[in-house]
């Protein structure tokens, strides 16, 4: 054999015994890649599945809203059509309570004048009397109705303006949701750091304790870390069919926890239930 023919023997020899284990790091170090990306493409997935889910939440309580308002703006206009008419109404009353009140004066003054027929002028005199009553009962009856119809008014828009809070929370939340499928695989990695929270677990409980310090109001509740409750989660406030509030954690024990309420409609009191918000 030529020298060339020996040199490329030997190159091809070492290529032989070099290749495989070049290859195998390569290999490993592949999957592992592929392992990583399929993880990543499962985070993704289910932030996807989530930001849906909030959309499909967002786009209900925006029906419901708007039929809220559409039933508000309704019977607003009841009540303000009823307002006007009762305020009519105690309009008219008040002129007869003026005009009875007049003729009651122009009867005193001709019975004073009239010195015959003392029982006749008694008689005219209690009824003109009487009449003037039933006008000023009719006038008290109005005013209570007309302030009834303007609380009724007032607590309407309190419900309306509950309503839109409550848009605007499930709004944040699904900006939140739509920057984890932004950020993928990292949001993944530190909500594993950080732990359960509201929107991963559904965890029901009772008010036991309601104090208030200043403007806030702080409430402690029957679960704990035992039921996977975790600082920062946040809670509904109801009475089992109308929202109150929500609470947020801020102190944990095995079996109880405490927190701040953050919003409140009603008021906060015990043994009204808790549920953690789950969206």
């Amino acid at each position: 054999m030529s020298i060339l023919t020996k040199i490329f023997v030997v190159v091809v020899t070492l290529m032989a015994v070099m290749t495989p284990a070049l290859l195998v790091p390569f290999v490993k170090n592949t999957s592992t890649k592929i392992e990583e990306l399929e993880g990543k493409v499962a985070v993704g997935q289910q932030a996807q599945q989530s930001a849906r889910t909030a959309n499909d939440r967002v786009k209900s309580l925006n029906d419901e809203l708007a039929q809220l308002k559409e039933d508000a703006a309704a019977q607003k206009n009841a009540y303000e059509g009823e307002i006007a008419g009762l305020q009519n109404d105690l309009a008219t009353a008040k002129s007869q309570a003026i005009s009875a009140e007049s003729q009651l004066q122009v009867k005193e003054a001709q019975l004073q004048q009239v010195s015959a027929g003392f029982e006749q002028q008694s008689a005219i005199i209690a009824t003109m009397r009487s009449e003037l009553d039933k006008a000023r009962t009719d006038t008290l009856r109005n005013q209570k109705r007309n302030t009834e119809l303007t609380d009724q008014n007032q607590t309407l828009s309190t419900e309306l303006e509950t309503a839109v809070e409550q848009v605007r929370l499930l709004k944040e939340k699904l900006a939140d949701l739509e920057s984890q499928l932004t950020s993928g695989g990292a949001v993944a990695s530190r909500n594993e750091a950080v732990g359960p929270t509201a929107g991963s677990v559904n965890v029901r409980g009772v008010v036991t304790g309601v104090q208030t310090v200043a403007d806030d109001v702080f409430v402690s509740v029957n679960v704990g870390s035992n039921d996977r409750v975790a600082e920062g989660m946040e809670f509904m406030i109801h009475d089992g069919g109308n929202f109150i509030g929500t609470l947020v954690i801020s102190q944990v024990d095995l079996n109880s926890s405490a927190g701040r309420v953050t919003l409140a409609t009603g008021e906060i009191r015990p043994n009204l239930q808790v549920l953690a918000a789950n969206f």
